[in-house]
């Protein structure tokens, strides 16, 4: 390999701390089918060596505490694209495995602008939780005839993507979060916060999805609209600032 790839031009593949971390790392490359590339950048950033590409100031990745790596997702990075029923438009925030199309993600999440009624697209096999984030809030009509009424007050609502459901917006459109994961290989759970935590997180992955106030996780900002994600960091401390305060911590674990 191309030591001019590493830092300082002296690294080698058989660097202990490159060997170290490819052993540490090897169940979460298989268990998100990360792509090479970013595999190979964790290891790297992990090992504290910097892969080539990566300037001295670029922060979509950090080191957090311990050695902990911390993604940036920026708001103005997210790929906005069509409803798989075509009705509006999807924000998505991040995807597994990356660059999955909606018809073969792991798990996925992302916001949707909802302008009017009609039905959910749906996903077989698919878990998914609805969180209303602007809006008077929508109701949820499934085929079974129970009903759901969500907004911004109520938690995070979670089912089964795959049974047939209509939404009736109460007053208005609304914007959602919607997380959704492949339930013979993910778990998940999501959990709106307003006020400083401490989050632990001992295996799988933590994204947290910053709305509203001047967020901090482990000491680094996290602006309002963006999106961090962490691989199974052990604790994660969460401070804020600000009149209001709103994020989204979702955890996802594999089956």
């Amino acid at each position: 390999m191309n030591t001019a790839l590493f830092r300082h031009g002296r690294a080698c593949p058989d660097h202990p701390r490159l060997q170290q971390c490819h052993v540490v790392f090897k169940t979460w490359m298989l268990a998100t089918r990360a792509s090479m590339t970013n595999w190979n950048h964790v290891v790297f950033m992990r090992s504290g060596l910097r892969p080539i590409g990566l300037s001295r100031n670029d922060d979509s990745y950090e080191l957090q505490g311990r050695g902990a790596l911390m993604r940036i997702i920026r708001a103005a990075d997210c790929k906005i694209m069509r409803w798989k029923n075509g009705g509006g438009t999807t924000t998505e925030i991040a995807v597994s495995p990356e660059g999955a199309s909606l018809s073969d993600f792991d798990w996925r999440i992302s916001m949707a602008h909802v302008g009017q009624d009609g039905p959910f697209s749906s996903f077989p096999g698919i878990d998914r939780t609805l969180s209303v984030l602007t809006g008077n809030g929508i109701r949820l009509a499934f085929g079974d005839g129970e009903t759901a009424l969500l907004d911004r007050a109520t938690a995070p609502f979670f089912f089964a993507a795959d049974r047939a459901v209509d939404g009736v917006l109460v007053d208005g459109a609304i914007d959602d979060l919607n997380v959704m994961s492949r339930r013979s290989h993910w778990q998940h759970r999501v959990e709106r916060l307003s006020s400083a935590d401490s989050l632990a997180v001992n295996d799988g992955l933590l994204v947290l999805v910053a709305r509203k106030g001047d967020w901090q996780v482990n000491g680094a900002a996290l602006p309002v609209g963006d999106s961090a994600v962490l691989d199974a960091p052990g604790s994660v401390e969460l401070t804020v600032g600000g009149d209001q305060a709103e994020l989204y911590a979702v955890w996802l674990m594999a089956s």
